[in-house]
């Protein structure tokens, strides 16, 4: 079978392209469940966005101030000082969830400034230039810097409150209680008010229930079985708030949601149905015990409820056994399957592998 190939595409910091399928999202070579960049975002530290914040401000004002003023000589002096502001906040967006795993070309964005002055000195007179096409097109990227660190700690306050206030007091964790929960919290009047009174005059950023993005539909392989074939979703985006609400909102769809971990406190991706209070990463003061291990033996906190773990084995476990009963397998292939079960098992139980990455490594048996 041929397929159309994909349109070509160059990520970088202002326009970006990824694709949906199922409850996934594929960026370049990375296939993630949905909600899983909203939930890295949310623990992101919020030093290094109030420094980002800052280190926007900063180019804001010499852009402003010097680049872009009509009685400033644009000089190779100013475009070496201008990149030098540029690469200092450059330095807080390159780690950020999901920029981290786009192949971005850093070093153009290293020295555009410069090699453009350099090169192109009529080049960069015009970008320099307001009311040009050129220059039009530079504030466009310089204005999506200056709003970033503002738009991530505007999705950090909302969702952090909704999640927090609205989804935890649920009594079912899949997508049809998610739905009240959002509902809920859009309709708090007084709780919309305290957001909006806690940030920053006039937010560039405004948690929404519509964010724009460019859709189409393509045909591909199948990530997990390249012989078969998928009708995926490919959106690019302009912005990386674009993308966390669309990223954050089809994982509820899909039964997907940060949850904050009883224990460490922090943002862990809670699968559709599960009622998982604790995430696997080492617990805080050791070495060894992840908080899910510690939480398990907290009777009061977890009492009659049976692990993730232990519901994806036993889910296989059985569907093993009917396959069996039914003769679709043999005896030996049954006992090797079992074992690879109970090998899967130990290695989720032990913190080696993700919910999501067990949940596939299940699925393959």
């Amino acid at each position: 079978m041929e397929t159309k190939r994909l349109i070509e595409t160059e990520n970088s910091i202002q326009e970006f392209t990824v694709q949906f399928y199922g409850g996934t999202v594929m960026i370049e070579q990375n296939q993630l469940p949905l909600g899983q960049i909203s939930c890295e975002l949310l623990d992101h530290p919020v030093e290094e966005l109030l420094a980002l914040h800052d280190e926007a401000v900063r180019l804001f004002s010499i852009v402003r101030d010097s680049l872009f003023a009509r009685d400033k000589e644009k000089s190779p002096a100013l475009a070496a000082a201008v990149q030098r502001q540029l690469n200092r906040a450059l330095k807080h967006v390159y780690p950020l969830p999901l920029f981290s795993l786009l192949n971005i070309d850093r070093d153009t964005y290293g020295t555009m400034l410069e090699e453009l002055c350099r090169s192109a000195p009529e080049e960069f007179q015009k970008a320099a230039t307001q009311g040009t096409p050129e220059n039009e097109a530079l504030n466009s990227f310089f204005e999506k810097l200056f709003r970033l660190p503002d738009e991530l700690l505007c999705f950090q306050s909302y969702v952090s409150t909704m999640l927090d206030f609205y989804f935890e007091p649920l009594r079912r964790r899949n997508a049809e209680h998610y739905a009240v929960g959002v509902y809920r919290f859009f309709s708090d009047a007084a709780a919309q008010e305290a957001l909006r009174a806690a940030l920053p005059p006039y937010p560039t950023f405004e948690f929404l229930q519509s964010r724009p993005a460019m859709t189409e539909y393509v045909t591909m392989p199948d990530p997990v079985h390249p012989e078969k074939y998928i009708l995926a979703e490919r959106v690019v985006f302009s912005s990386l708030a674009d993308f966390l609400h669309m990223d954050l909102f089809r994982g509820l769809m899909h039964g997907n949601v940060p949850r904050r971990c009883h224990n460490c406190r922090k943002f862990f991706l809670l699968q559709n149905g599960y009622d998982v209070r604790y995430c696997t990463r080492i617990t805080p003061g050791e070495t060894k015990r992840t908080c899910r291990q510690v939480g398990a033996h907290n009777k009061q906190a977890d009492r009659d409820s049976k692990t993730l773990v232990q519901i994806e084995y036993e889910n296989t476990y059985n569907r093993l056994k009917k396959r069996k009963a039914r003769g679709k397998i043999s005896t030996d292939e049954w006992n090797a399957l079992v074992a690879r079960a109970q090998e899967i098992r130990e290695q989720a139980q032990r913190g080696f592998l993700s919910d999501f990455e067990m949940k596939k490594a299940f699925d393959k048996i």
